[in-house]
């Protein structure tokens, strides 16, 4: 008998870059769940960009509208929401008419509410007309240190949230310790994950792309958002200029809301290669063409609970990985080469040159490190602690 769920992400469905929220979506639809993707309530303030104005336009007009069928299974949702949650009558309101959106959604659609899978504890108003059998809270990332997010707010909203859960899912060790310190409810590691058939194409890829055909190798790459909070770009910009004759490849675009000057220093530099956003179809044909993975993440509140996702990308893809040294891959030491300053990047790098070889089969990497994996382990922990509706 197929279960209805509801998941309330942190991120649009249509964002370029994907992450936990639509992938989880995704593979729970797959495993025959009737999904409710609801997007962003807008957790941050919106800037005065052009991003988060389009953002805003867009939102009021999606919102206005029923929720999105995608595929068998799966439906998104656009809250309407007002901007600044933090003032208490625009937080009701906005509560009030995405209350009614998913109201009308579940009776249009007989849809139950049979679990409730969140990334942020702003849900709480909405638990009771809800009415969900069980609420698992899923921690990704440490929110309160993305900027322009309300830390203070986040913090004491979630900890009146723990009360409500069945259980916590974290990617990262270090967010497991914080959260048993936190609550007395079942935490569950669970790391974030590779769709190994797609990437494990770079393995057997001939061809390269036309973009990177005149790029000089040794290549080494870093793709994903150029976020200057989570990227150490002046390790970035000591190592570009250590080894001139190694060409640094970077995939992806900046920020929403930033303009880094560290990162236009870095666009001077003749070996550093900004190719912009590349769609995720086409990653594998990048990676093929790659020498080394490499991933130069700072030191601070927010990467000290991270797990990158292109960690077990890079390794699905065969390609050889350089990091520095943060706490969510001390587990995985032995799939990959810690440096934590320039000159260690270029003596690890130096290394995995000569080397030349991955790390773990595409076959260790579906056993343990694929979709599959975790679906699984979810599903355990579903069925172990999901509420008898009778209860």
């Amino acid at each position: 008998m197929s279960q209805d769920l509801i998941l309330f992400a942190t991120a649009d469905w249509a964002e370029q870059y994907w992450t936990n929220k639509q992938r989880m979506a995704d593979q729970f639809s797959q495993l025959g769940f009737r999904v409710l993707y609801v997007e962003s309530f807008g957790l941050r303030s919106p800037g005065a960009n052009k991003k988060d104005i389009k953002r805003l336009l867009r939102r009021l007009w999606t919102g206005l509208l029923p929720a999105k069928k995608i595929k068998e299974d799966l439906w998104v949702l656009s809250p309407l929401v007002i901007p600044h949650w933090q003032n208490p009558r625009i937080a009701k309101l906005n509560y009030c008419l995405l209350s009614l959106q998913i109201k009308i959604f579940k009776l249009f659609h007989l849809f139950k509410t049979d679990l409730v899978w969140t990334y942020h504890p702003f849900i709480m108003p909405l638990l009771t007309p809800l009415q969900a059998r069980s609420i698992y809270y899923h921690v990704v990332d440490n929110i309160t240190a993305v900027p322009n997010v309300d830390a203070q707010l986040y913090l004491e909203t979630e900890k009146k949230f723990m009360s409500q859960i069945t259980a916590l899912f974290v990617t990262s060790f270090p967010l497991k310790v914080y959260y048993e310190s936190l609550t007395q409810k079942p935490v569950y590691y669970s790391p974030n994950v590779v769709d190994v058939e797609h990437f494990a194409k770079a393995r057997d890829s001939q061809s390269e792309p036309t973009d990177m055909r005149f790029i000089a190798r040794p290549r080494l790459l870093y793709y994903g958002v150029l976020s200057d909070f989570k990227i150490d770009v002046q390790l970035l910009n000591a190592l570009a200029q250590k080894r001139p004759e190694w060409q640094i490849v970077l995939i992806g675009e900046e920020r929403e809301g930033q303009n880094s000057p560290l990162l236009q220093a870095l666009k001077k530099l003749s070996n550093v290669h900004f190719l912009g956003y590349r769609a995720y179809a086409n990653l594998p044909l990048y990676l093929s063409a790659v020498d080394v993975g490499i991933l130069p993440l700072d030191d601070n509140p927010y990467t000290r609970f991270m797990f990158p996702m292109k960690f077990f990308e890079f390794l699905a893809a065969g390609v050889p990985v350089v990091s520095t040294g943060i706490d969510a891959l001390k587990p995985y030491q032995h799939f990959f080469a810690l440096a934590d300053d320039a000159e260690g990047f270029v003596a690890a790098i130096e290394k995995v040159l000569l080397e030349k070889k991955s790390k773990l089969t595409v076959d260790e990497m579906e056993k343990n490190y694929s979709w599959h994996a975790r679906m699984a382990q979810v599903l355990c922990v579903l069925n172990s602690t999901a509420r008898d509706v009778s209860q």
